[in-house]
């Protein structure tokens, strides 16, 4: 982009410069498709927002649909409201550009929290549940799908509860697909996506198989990789490809990582290849997960009346 004062190409340069109500402070992220910026919103107080430009190498009938396809998406994401969802304060078109301003996350991806800070310990693996499944059971009930869950697109709020955010979902995923050809349905990253997404095929169920590798993913510290050759590989070899079914536990024992039962069986079930063998909604999760805590609080308190009794018994010996 260049300049509407002086003509300078901004990519080039870092001065800032404003477009519409927005000063641009700083380029983000950028990919064949468009640029995100890191921006102040003049008309309140300098907030910060990110301003995400869509570039439509498109002509006529075509870029009429997808402008069309745009709003639409757009307007649907920007009826959230949710604490753990970015805020879409804005939408329009310009010079057959698309814009979206979000609401700005300050904090890191779980991504890099991993990297940075080892594996998830089975605790934080329930909480990263408890605290995203409400979030899925929002937007299905709303009829929308994100459809590309991972440890990147969980961001970790630097303050404030909660503080998981799902992000990067909604009107430029769905803008982004369609200028590539495939369809408005095949949005997905290798690793993390069901087999009926991958066919084109996506449903809430998708969802909570991506969330599930996710967990696991976070749970051992093992990513998905590439070859020489551009292939996707699993490092520690964790999907059987022949198979169709993932190796996680066995992974586990060797490395002695302790996972309870119950909490393996809920994982199990979230990856299950089969859609008809899977969880089918977030609500299923979430009460899986209650029987589980309410189990645990069950042991912990009869293991602690154990412990009185023994004690007791000490008292009058």
């Amino acid at each position: 982009p260049r300049c509407r004062g002086c003509g300078e190409d901004l990519s080039q340069t870092a001065k800032e410069y404003l477009f519409h109500q927005y000063r641009v402070i700083k380029i983000l992220g950028e990919g064949g498709f468009g640029r995100t910026y890191l921006v102040q919103d003049t008309h309140l107080r300098d907030q910060l927002r990110v301003l995400k430009k869509l570039i439509t190498p498109m002509e006529g009938n075509n870029l009429k649909k997808v402008q069309e396809l745009f709003q639409r998406e757009a307007k649907r994401l920007s009826e959230f409201s949710h604490a753990q969802i970015p805020k879409l304060h804005a939408y329009f078109l310009e010079n057959d550009s698309l814009y979206l301003v979000q609401e700005f996350i300050d904090g890191h991806d779980l991504l890099k929290e991993v990297l940075q800070n080892g594996r998830f310990k089975q605790k934080k693996i329930l909480q990263l549940l408890q605290e995203l499944l409400p979030v899925l059971d929002y937007i299905h009930s709303h009829k929308v799908l994100h459809r590309d869950i991972k440890p990147e697109n969980i961001m970790r709020r630097r303050s404030s509860a909660p503080n998981l955010i799902l992000i990067d979902f909604g009107a430029a995923k769905q803008f982004n697909s369609t200028l590539q050809q495939k369809g408005a349905n095949v949005i997905y990253t290798p690793g993390y996506a069901a087999m009926e997404q991958m066919m084109g095929q996506p449903c809430p169920g998708s969802d909570i198989y991506s969330l599930g590798v996710t967990s696991l993913r976070l749970l051992t510290q093992s990513f998905p990789s590439h070859d020489q050759y551009g292939n996707r590989i699993d490092k520690l070899c964790f999907y059987d490809r022949k198979g169709l079914n993932w190796q996680w536990k066995e992974y586990a024992k060797n490395q002695a990582i302790a996972v309870d039962q119950k909490l393996a069986d809920i994982l199990d079930k979230m990856i299950e290849p089969c859609l008809e063998n899977r969880y089918s909604c977030a609500q299923e999760v979430l009460a899986d997960i209650e029987r589980l805590k309410d189990n645990q609080s069950t042991i912990i308190q009869k293991t602690n009346n154990s412990k009185y009794k023994q004690l007791s018994l000490l008292f009058f010996v």
